[in-house]
């Protein structure tokens, strides 16, 4: 009998391609086999070469919601008879090559059968199917089975047992498949002793309505969860886990009951319900009217994050207590979450007042993932790519990639890139890895996906500055493998890992990056920031870039605005009279005498130059986490384009110095306005319009047609907007869709480096 073979790549395995295939197979009368591969989905059936071209754009045309396809072959082989159709168990003979599926939020089946009192789940804080569930934190080895997983202790019952079996059945061949007589048992945790059971769930609504805090185990790791109409239980918060004033994010019950508080757009709502189910920023409707303690929660800021429970523990939760409930990460401030009981007993009970945790091990932490969109187009902006995402990242520009590699990405926003067997895997958002606990969990992260995916590198990727630890670990490893170990300057890998996502590299026509950033060291030794290149001929060059400034102080500058203030008005006398109350006599004298060195280290940073204009505007002197300065500085100007009107806004005049475009020119006219006592609101409006005419200055000097942003800056969604209302549509503008414009995108702009083979200019 004629027989054929189906090849299917891509993200398709924990999503319910096999059950799929089994249906559509059955409905069409086909004999043959279904199987999970180390390299995919692998299908043989009998039948001519067109039967199966003509079914296997059935399966493509039908695949499931959360299947990614990448590639699909069709080929004849030996025949074989086949007596009906199977699924067979899976090939875990070679090393695997396929998209790992991401954690997939709780679908809207699942949520309801959660809640229906008739349904034999009802309750039960781990209900899943093949359409929703955990998938990349659980999993031990590929391809994707049960025994393979965190799932593999947990023997189904009988009646769970027969739905696996069942081909029409919702949960067949569903690997995470349990129920409350079979499956996961929960657990609480106090100072005085454990408890499991049901009435764990009980204990946890009662601690929130008594005003405590709950550290509860999530998909990724814990959350630590308190009553958000309390204005005690957040000060209770800040000040156990030592955050003062960085926003929490907020976890409604419900999405009647969040659109009711904020303003969700279409996208917005749609990414909320799906299976990513990220945080999302959302403006807040009536300050004065919302149920949560605002002022507590987001001090200073005009955009709540918001989620709703993705996880069918947390609607559970949500249900029995359907009020909004702080949702952070299970951390002690500056550390990685956390996900393992053991560690969470022994140091979020020093926050939390009660453990609510369960037995299904998890395999690989992960944050939630965070979102903003512009206010006006929407432009999607990824503020943290973690849970829903991580590992699996499609771009059309590697699919000639080749050479196996390892990025290692850059410190503050961590995230390592594979390139393995064709596919790219990104990394969850692991932190800044100035913190040993950090460095410690990128690690173990690091070896849990090469070991997944059995790879082996044939170079790992830093980042030029020599001070990483992601650098000196990357040159560490490969060592350790005998591979070479390639450097790449960090703003240049920005550049790349836009060009990257939008596959960019063959464009005929000469391409500007516009780079604005932190810090990033750069080939003439300067720390870099706020940066203008151009790709032409597979050869990128710095073309222009923000003034210099000094660089004080070195990473403490970024979280003293003053020192930032000091360095933007170097030169400018009167602005001496406006800063020196803000320093001790001790300090205002040793800062002086660095600003005399005869050759102090400079920066062209944006990200400073916006801490700067911060705390020259009195909003943010010293920043108690990453951005804060930046944040305050948007919100201000958001209040006046609202008020005035975006179109209306005027940026200061733009002006070219001998080594760039000119900072102290734009601080020569903001400190006359400040002088002037105009409002804070209207220098930070036009403080962003002038940002984008520094890039229309740019524009006009190149005569380029096509526009690509990154950089941490562009996390900013009010400066987004005013570059997209400048340069669309009579210029073509790239902006990050599924990365974050921040360091975590850096790994994939080195491997884009390295493997595009791209020249760029060196300056010294």
């Amino acid at each position: 009998m004629q027989t054929c073979h189906i090849h299917i790549q891509g993200q398709v395995q924990g999503v319910g391609f096999r059950p799929m295939v089994y249906q559509a197979a059955l409905a069409r009368g086909l004999n043959g086999w279904v199987l999970n591969g180390s390299d995919g989905v692998h299908i043989r059936l009998n039948g001519t070469l067109a039967a199966a071209e003509s079914f296997a754009a059935f399966l493509h045309a039908h695949a499931p919601r959360l299947a990614r396809i990448t590639q699909m072959a069709v080929t004849q082989v030996e025949d074989h008879l086949f007596s009906c159709f199977e699924i067979v168990h899976s090939n875990t003979s070679a090393s695997p090559s396929l998209l790992v599926s991401p954690d997939f939020a709780l679908c809207p089946e699942c949520r309801q059968e959660l809640a229906d009192p008739a349904n034999r789940r009802a309750g039960y804080p781990f209900i899943t199917c093949t359409r929703c569930g955990p998938r990349y934190s659980i999993l031990n080895a590929l391809p994707y089975d049960r025994e393979r997983t965190s799932m593999a202790p947990f023997v189904q019952c009988p009646v769970c047992r027969a739905e696996y079996d069942d081909p029409i059945d919702r949960r067949y061949y569903s690997q995470t498949n349990s129920c409350p007589q079979c499956g996961i048992q929960l657990s609480w945790l106090d100072n005085s002793g454990s408890g499991e059971g049901a009435s764990s769930l009980d204990r946890a609504v009662a601690a929130l309505e008594a005003g405590q805090l709950l550290a509860v185990k999530g998909i990724g790791g814990f959350l630590l969860m308190g009553d958000a109409r309390s204005a005690s239980v957040v000060r209770l918060l800040r000040q156990r886990k030592n955050r003062p004033s960085k926003p929490f994010a907020v976890m409604y019950p419900s999405m009647e009951q969040l659109e009711r508080e904020v303003h969700l757009s279409l996208p917005a709502k749609a990414l909320l319900e799906g299976p990513i189910s990220p945080v999302v920023l959302a403006p807040v409707r009536d300050p004065h009217s919302c149920s949560c303690a605002l002022e507590d929660i987001i001090p200073g800021l005009q955009h709540l994050g918001v989620l709703i429970p993705y996880a069918p523990l947390l609607e559970a939760i949500a249900r029995r207590f359907p009020f909004p409930m702080l949702a952070t990460s299970g951390n002690i401030s500056q550390s990685p979450i956390i996900f393992g009981e053991q560690k969470a007993a022994e140091e979020l009970l020093g926050i939390a007042d009660f453990l609510l945790g369960h037995n299904r091990p998890i395999r690989t932490p992960q944050d939630d993932s965070v979102l903003r969109f512009s206010p006006l187009s929407q432009q999607p902006i990824w503020l943290r790519r973690a849970r829903g995402l991580a590992p699996t990242l499609l771009l059309e520009a590697a699919k000639h990639w080749q050479t196996p590699a390892l990025a290692m990405g850059a410190d503050m926003k961590s995230a390592f890139s594979l390139l393995h067997a064709g596919n790219t895997y990104v990394s969850q958002y692991l932190g800044a890895l100035d913190h040993w606990d950090t460095q410690q969990q990128f690690g173990e992260v690091l070896r849990y996906l090469m070991e997944l995916l059995q790879a082996k590198p044939a170079a790992v990727l830093v980042d030029s500055h020599p001070g990483y630890f992601s650098t000196s670990s990357g040159h560490t490893l490969a060592a350790d493998l005998g591979v070479p170990c390639m450097r790449y300057p960090h703003h240049l890998a920005h550049f790349a890992a836009i060009l990257a996502e939008h596959d960019l590299f063959s464009q005929p026509d000469p391409i500007l990056g516009v780079i604005l950033d932190g810090t990033g060291l750069g080939t003439d030794g300067q720390i870099w920031g706020g940066e203008f290149f151009q790709l032409a001929d597979h050869r990128i060059e710095r073309i222009s870039h923000l003034s210099y400034f000094p660089h004080l102080a070195g990473d403490k500058m970024s979280r003293d605005g003053r020192l930032c203030a000091l360095a933007i008005c170097r030169g400018i006398p009167p602005a001496d009279g406006l800063l020196r109350p803000l320093f001790s006599e001790t300090e205002w004298r040793v800062y002086q005498q660095v600003l005399e060195r005869r050759r102090p280290l400079y920066t062209s940073s944006a990200g400073r130059l916006f801490d700067g204009m911060a705390a020259l505007c009195g909003l943010c002197t010293h920043s108690s986490y990453e951005g804060e300065a930046a944040l305050y500085l948007e919100a201000a100007a958001l209040r006046w384009l609202t008020e005035y009107g975006w179109e209306n806004v005027q940026g200061y005049q733009c002006t070219w110095g001998e080594d760039g475009i000119s900072v102290p020119g734009l601080l020569t006219q903001v400190l006359t306005d400040i002088q002037n006592q105009e409002s804070v609101e209207a220098i930070s409006a036009r403080f962003h319009a002038w940002i984008v005419s520094a890039v229309a200055q740019v524009v006009q000097q190149t005569a380029c047609t096509k526009l690509a942003f990154s950089g941490g800056v562009l996390q900013n969604a009010v400066l987004t907007e005013l570059l997209k209302q400048r340069f669309t549509p009579d210029y073509t503008c790239y902006f990050h869709l599924e990365l974050s414009p921040n360091d975590e995108n850096i790994s994939v702009g080195q491997l884009a480096l390295f493997e595009e083979k791209i020249a760029f200019a060196e300056q010294g």
